[in-house]
Formats: structure tokens, sequence, C-alpha cells
């Protein structure tokens, strides 16, 4: 499993109020990286996921870190040249804006140790 969080410079943060923001903008990053829309989204998509490091209050939701992660190899590959410019985006409809170009992607430690299949 490739694991890796892209954190906003120290006081800075994304508000949201619906976390989708981030899955659309993660599909345009996946995408811009080189990944195929069908390796990433719909019924046939390889897995992936994310969390939101940060706070909430009232509707107004605060991220300083976002975590990516995936136990496919193309992916991992794919996510370990995604590119934090990409993780912007703007919802047209809505007007609803995310900016996550300032974060630093880390790569994290492989949660898993060499033959364990479960956490």
């Amino acid at each position: 499993m490739f694991r890796i969080r892209f954190r906003l410079p120290a006081g800075q943060t994304a508000a949201y109020r619906h976390q989708d923001l981030f899955h659309d903008a993660l599909i345009e990053a996946w995408t811009a990286a080189g990944a195929r829309p069908e390796q990433v989204l719909g019924p046939q998509a390889a897995p992936w996921n994310f969390a939101l490091l940060g706070w909430h209050r009232g509707h107004q939701g605060h991220c300083h870190t976002l975590m990516v992660s995936t136990p496919d190899p193309a992916l991992g590959r794919i996510l370990r040249e995604m590119n934090p410019a990409a993780l912007r985006y703007t919802r047209a409809r809505t007007g609803e804006h995310l900016d996550f170009s300032a974060a630093v992607p880390s790569p994290d430690p492989d949660p898993l140790a060499p033959g364990q299949e479960r956490l």
C-alpha cells in the first residue's frame, strides 16, 4: 500500500463544506498525473481512498492535511507523481473552490509490515 500526505504550510487550511469537493479535486489530480479515468472512477476503478485532517465547526470544515492511499501498485506509481499544483478545483455550479496547491507531499511508511495482509 502506498500512502502520501499533502500538508499545507503551517497555519494554512483549506475551507470546505462537503468532502466531495476533495474527491472531485483528486479525480482531476489523478488524471493529470497519468491515471486513466476508469482507473480512479466508476465500477471498475482500482481501490483508493482519502482522508482529511483538520477540524469542523458548524457547517464549515478546515483541512490542513490531505491523506491519499491505494493498495493498487499501478495507482501507487501514479500517486508518487501527483503534483500538488493539480489539487485545485472550482465547482462551476456552486462556486465552491478548493486550493491545496501549496501543499508539500510526503510519503507515509506502509502501515502493513512485510507479509502482513491486514491491520
